[in-house]
């Protein structure tokens, strides 16, 4: 998938217009946070 591949631009580049991260702890310190 070189310069032609969809999504690319005709120099070649990929760029992601959207982006999502969702995060939650691992593990639940009954303390809270330090």
């Amino acid at each position: 998938m070189k310069h032609n591949g969809p999504g690319r631009a005709d120099n070649g580049n990929f760029a992601l217009s959207d982006i999502r991260v969702f995060v939650e702890p691992l593990e639940v310190v009954a303390s809270g946070w330090k």
